[in-house]
């Protein structure tokens, strides 16, 4: 997509896919599981993957939602974000619910000023992770790709992104299996065997358990 800007400030939600952005002269690339935070005003480029697919919330009026100086701070930006789809989902469903929006707000706020970057190893952690959520993964697994210990793995994984390893694959799972039933509309039972999950039954199970929706009700939301 060529250079433009937004006349509001945009939160979206990569469910699945890729995003790569240039935002000035830097690139940016964005997986799923990643919040990107886009100031309103700013010009940037978008190159999506073929399977890209978010979930976008747009704030016109910032100001009504008392959020003008909490945001001053914060530049174009790329945050992990797999375990806040479901405070982004009731944020959608209610895009003029104050308390509803600023609690996404605040929560990216201080995830924000949080963030240092992730060290290159446990980067590589993150993206095995990305790529192989599908299948059944194993902490001692994953350090032997890495050449690091399984529980300092486990600790290093949990202090910078607020989950275990095992939880970040479950949102990844959800994320998926959400994107790929609202954009193909594709069976259940399909989906469930390309996320990882035993069968239709226990996709809906775990996605019901985590956002308190079936996928079909979900769904139908996301095509309101």
């Amino acid at each position: 997509m060529p250079i433009h800007s937004h006349d509001c400030l945009s939160i979206s939600l990569l469910l699945k896919g890729q995003l790569v952005e240039t935002v000035k002269g830097t690139k940016l690339t964005g997986v799923p599981g990643q919040l990107v935070f886009k100031p309103r005003g700013v010009p940037h480029e978008d190159v999506f993957s073929s399977n890209c697919e978010m979930l976008n919330l747009k704030i016109y009026d910032v100001k009504h939602f008392g959020l003008e100086e909490q945001l001053k701070p914060i530049p174009w930006t790329w945050l992990p974000g797999a375990d806040l789809l479901g405070t982004f989902l009731e944020a959608k469903r209610n895009p003029n619910n104050k308390g509803l929006v600023k609690n996404l707000v605040d929560q990216i706020t201080t995830r924000y000023h949080q963030s240092a970057g992730p060290p290159a190893w446990l980067k590589e952690v993150q993206d095995y992770i990305n790529t192989s959520f599908q299948e059944s993964l194993e902490v001692k697994q994953i350090a032997n790709s890495v050449g690091k210990h399984p529980v300092y793995i486990a600790r290093a994984f949990r202090n910078y992104f607020g989950m275990s390893i095992k939880e970040y694959q479950r949102h990844l799972r959800i994320q998926h299996a959400i994107a790929s039933l609202n954009k193909n509309e594709s069976k259940g039972s399909q989906v469930a065997y390309e996320t990882g999950y035993s069968d239709q039954s226990h996709m809906i199970r775990e996605i019901r358990k985590e956002l308190e929706y079936s996928p079909k009700e979900i769904i139908k939301q996301l095509k309101t």
